[in-house]
């Protein structure tokens, strides 16, 4: 059952308020403008509930920002980390569908290409809106994984190379 999505964020900001004192208040208001309403509004609400009890059991002394939030939901539908899926991502690691898309979207030549102090902040940006609509239901393609054979006139060679190399051995007894 999705309870009312301004519930939800009420839910939230009391449990900040509570868990975090001053530093929620000051850093976000006394309520939501909107914009968490709005960010969180496709998330179920088993996500939201298991993502704030991470928070909260995380123990960091500083409340999260809207992107952080949004990373605790994905860890708790077992999306990779934000911070794990970019170094996956910049290895062309495609740990799950939601990586790779992510990726597809920054461009892969821009995300090898560019320093990570410029990139990441825009990493985070995308990866929390592709982790939003893949909790939604939307369903990414996943990469196509290409095994690249050796050539026959490489295998060969290796072959005669270690002919070779037992040649050198034999010379040098």
């Amino acid at each position: 059952m999705q309870i009312n999505n301004r519930g939800r964020i009420n839910y939230l900001w009391l449990t900040m308020q509570s868990a975090f004192g001053n530093n929620w208040s000051n850093q976000f208001g006394q309520k939501d403008n909107g914009t968490w309403e709005k960010a969180l509004e496709a998330v179920p609400d088993d996500v939201f509930t298991k993502a704030t009890q991470l928070v909260i059991r995380s123990r960091n002394p500083f409340p999260p920002n809207l992107s952080q939030f949004q990373t605790y939901c994905a860890s708790a539908i077992g999306l990779p980390t934000q911070r794990m899926a970019f170094d996956n991502a910049c290895h062309a690691n495609w740990s799950h569908p939601v990586v790779y898309e992510t990726a597809k979207r920054i461009g892969t030549f821009t995300l090898r290409g560019t320093r990570e102090r410029d990139i990441y902040p825009l990493w985070q940006m995308i990866y929390g809106d592709v982790c939003n609509q893949w909790m939604a239901g939307k369903r990414f393609k996943e990469p196509k994984q290409q095994q690249i054979s050796t050539p026959k006139s490489v295998k060969c060679s290796l072959i005669k190379g270690s002919e070779f190399m037992k040649k050198i051995r034999d010379l040098l007894k």
